[in-house]
C-alpha cells in the first residue's frame, strides 16, 4: 500500500522522534512512503531529522481534475498535489492533520485518516506498542494536536487489547 502523507504529518512525526516517542525506520521499511513533488519542495526548506527524502517515493499531479478542484477550495499545492493521487481502490492511504482535505479526499471517496489513526495500524501490525500508542496519543493532546473525543477514542482502542 502507498502511504501519502502531508508536510504536517511529517512535522508531527519529526516532534515524536525528537521526543523518542516514535521510531521512524519502522515506517520505512514497513511501507512505501510517498509524497509528491510539491511536499518535496515544501519538506526541503524545514530540514526535518525523520523525513529520509531518499527512502521516499516521489509522485507527480496524478489527475489533473481533483488538483483543481482543491485549489479551487483554497488548498495549498502540497495539499492539492497529494489528493490528485488519491484512489478509491484501497491501495493509496492519505495520511493529513488537515481536516478539511481529509473531509475532501472523503469526498471522492479515498481512504484519508489522520496520523494518530495511521499509529493505530502501526500499532495492530505490531511496529509500535500499545504503550507507545498511548504515551504519542497523550503528548498530541498536550499539544493541542488532537481532541479530547480523538483523545478519548485512541484510549478506548487501547482498552480492547491486552498487554
Amino acid at each position: 500500500m502507498k502511504i501519502f502523507i502531508d508536510t504536517y504529518s511529517w512535522f508531527k512525526i519529526d516532534h515524536l522522534v525528537a521526543i523518542s516517542l516514535m521510531e521512524v525506520n519502522t515506517l520505512y521499511k514497513e511501507f512505501e512512503l510517498c509524497i509528491t513533488h510539491d511536499v518535496l519542495e515544501e519538506l526541503e526548506h524545514r530540514n526535518l531529522r525523520s523525513c529520509q527524502i531518499s527512502k521516499l517515493h516521489i509522485y507527480p499531479i496524478k489527475n489533473k481534475r481533483i488538483y483543481e478542484d482543491a485549489i479551487d477550495q483554497d488548498f495549498d499545492k502540497a495539499d492539492a498535489s497529494i489528493l490528485s493521487n488519491g484512489s478509491r481502490n484501497g491501495d493509496i492511504l492519505i495520511v493529513s492533520e488537515d481536516k478539511p482535505m481529509l473531509e475532501l479526499g472523503k469526498s471522492y471517496k479515498f481512504e484519508c485518516i489522520q496520523l494518530i489513526d495511521f499509529l493505530k495500524i502501526l500499532m495492530s501490525l505490531d511496529s509500535l506498542t500499545k504503550n507507545g500508542l498511548f504515551k504519542i496519543n497523550r503528548e498530541l493532546r498536550r499539544l493541542g494536536n488532537i481532541s479530547k473525543t480523538k483523545e478519548k477514542e485512541i484510549k478506548n482502542h487501547l482498552n480492547q487489547f491486552q498487554g
